[in-house]
């Protein structure tokens, strides 16, 4: 099995939702502009939860969004996947809503952490925590490697200084860490 792409079915049931960001750094700006709201997606950083059904959201564009999610809505965030409400999400959780827009705001069914491709060659390494050329990111007991056509056969121990890596990562506001959820090492001139 190919695993180096992803089907939108793989994403959502591995808990995240992952743009065309090619960027570690949370100071550097992303190589591909952000995703615009549009009438069925909402992307941003969660404000506050208002209630078990109303998120507050600044969309990426910095614009203000109220979600109200109807009773059958899935939700999944970071590390812990699907989860049972909007009470496991908390401020500075980058997120993705699926919905329609609608007068007073969205309506959504579905609740995503959002995912950033990561992509460096390691230039230092300290236990999990990995310093890349593009920025920094943190390795877990969950962390999954990628593995067929153009990844180097490597176990995340014998991940080591000068392999170029890809993957993707989530944002954890309590660390402010980059957590990689999946990662492989590429093979030279891949």
């Amino acid at each position: 099995m190919d695993t180096t792409g992803l089907t939108r079915r793989q994403l959502l049931s591995s808990g995240g939702v992952m743009l065309g960001y090619v960027v570690l750094s949370r100071n550097l700006p992303p190589r591909t502009p952000l995703p615009e709201d549009s009438e069925k997606v909402v992307a941003g950083v969660v404000e506050n939860v208002e209630s078990p059904r109303i998120l507050k959201v600044r969309s990426f564009r910095k614009k203000p969004v109220s979600i109200q999610f109807s009773d059958d809505a899935t939700f999944w965030r970071g590390r812990s996947g699907r989860v049972a409400g909007l009470d496991a999400f908390i401020p500075g959780d980058e997120v993705v809503a699926e919905g329609q827009l609608v007068a007073d705001g969205f309506a959504a069914t579905t609740l995503m952490s959002l995912y950033r491709a990561i992509e460096g060659r390691i230039v230092q390494q300290q236990g999990n925590n990995l310093q890349t050329s593009s920025g920094a990111v943190r390795l877990t007991p969950d962390t999954t490697l990628l593995r067929g056509d153009g990844f180097v056969s490597k176990s995340l121990d014998e991940l080591a200084v000068g392999d170029y890596i890809v993957g993707d990562a989530w944002h954890d506001p309590l660390t402010d860490d980059l957590i990689v959820m999946r990662i492989g090492a590429r093979e030279a001139g891949v």
